[in-house]
């Protein structure tokens, strides 16, 4: 966590052709993240540093994560613990328990939902995190506790991960198999602030450090998405799924400029934008990493991709809208998946 990669972009042939340096930190912190149809013609890769985050199946299919990557050395005891503990949760994963999982998520969404949407045209108490650019509300907060109240009060034996209590305490906690709830109260604050609509509620659960429910709501212009493992992706109760579009040249790719304001990031963040808008049919940016996503699931984006964002709470809900949409989750900092095969 914290180590500086080089990630050699393999899309010579869009103009991206030289090493990047970025900031990797898994769910602990922040990693590049690229989730497209078009993941092919960008040249990227698929694999994550501590576990495959990419679903391989092409689109229309109900999709499997993979386990540990290569490097991963464990001991025999260490591989019987992981191995049992996958046992014990993998009951936790029929239809009817991520169904009830699924309902208790957007039940927390929705609630803080209302918080928002009431909240948005108040006036509002802001303090900032790393920069005049990195806000936070009493709003994130409230929603937070709102949120981690509900759920624990259904699944009491749960663990929890959320944007503002990690920034709080100054740490993510680890991620174990158990069955963790990820949440990004408010995600868009900076929107949230200048009342710019695109902001949402994300509530995500993994088990076996996999996502499998996601809720990713926008209570301002009345989006509600939704993914369940194995059970499909939705808008508004309607099934959703991603752009067919392949070509790059006539794709709309959507990303985001971070907070980071220093000369060398903005220079980089500047050079990505070059390179895959000389590509691209156009550029989007909304100001949300899960809304970015989501638009990817419904088809209304070709593709996205952002480089040191937030962390897992940013991602994990939307992660499982966008793969049971048909999409996928790429991480670019790694150029071989563990199957020697290219996305």
């Amino acid at each position: 966590p914290g180590e500086a990669l080089a990630c050699p972009s393999q899309g010579t042939a869009k103009g991206i052709s030289r090493a990047e340096t970025v900031k990797t930190f898994s769910c602990r912190g922040t990693f590049p993240l690229c989730v497209a149809p078009v993941a092919a013609s960008l040249g990227l890769t698929v694999t994550s540093r501590l576990r495959r985050v990419c679903c391989r199946a092409s689109r229309g299919t109900v999709h499997t994560w993979r386990g540990p990557p290569r490097w991963s050395a464990a001991s025999p005891t260490q591989s019987r613990t992981r191995a049992a503990s996958m046992t014990e949760y993998a009951t936790l994963l029929t239809p009817e328990k991520l169904n009830s999982f699924a309902s208790a998520a957007l039940r927390a969404a929705l609630s803080a939902g209302d918080v928002i949407s009431k909240a948005i045209k108040e006036g509002k108490t802001i303090d900032t995190k790393k920069g005049d650019a990195d806000l936070v509300t009493e709003t994130d907060k409230a929603c937070e506790k709102l949120i981690f109240e509900q759920l624990r009060e259904s699944f009491p034996d749960h663990c929890f991960i959320g944007e503002e209590d990690s920034s709080e305490k100054g740490a993510t906690p680890e991620l174990t198999d158990a069955p963790t709830w990820m949440v990004d109260p408010v995600d868009g604050t900076t929107n949230f602030v200048h009342g710019y609509p695109f902001v949402c509620v994300c509530v995500g659960l993994t088990i076996n450090k996999k996502p499998v429910v996601g809720v990713v709501h926008n209570p301002i212009l009345k989006e509600t998405f939704r993914g369940t493992y194995g059970l499909g992706a939705f808008l508004n109760d309607e099934p959703i799924k991603v752009s067919d579009e392949a070509r790059l040249s006539k794709s709309v790719i959507a990303t985001e400029i971070g907070v980071a304001r220093d000369t060398a990031a903005m220079d980089a963040v500047m050079g990505r934008f070059r390179a895959v808008c000389s590509g691209a049919r156009s550029i989007r940016c909304c100001g949300s990493c899960a809304m970015n996503m989501c638009g990817v699931a419904m088809g209304r984006l070709d593709g996205f991709w952002e480089v040191d964002f937030g962390g897992c709470w940013d991602t994990c809900a939307a992660a499982v809208v966008v793969t049971e949409a048909g999409g996928e989750v790429l991480d670019p900092t790694v150029r071989t998946p563990p199957t020697g095969r290219s996305s």
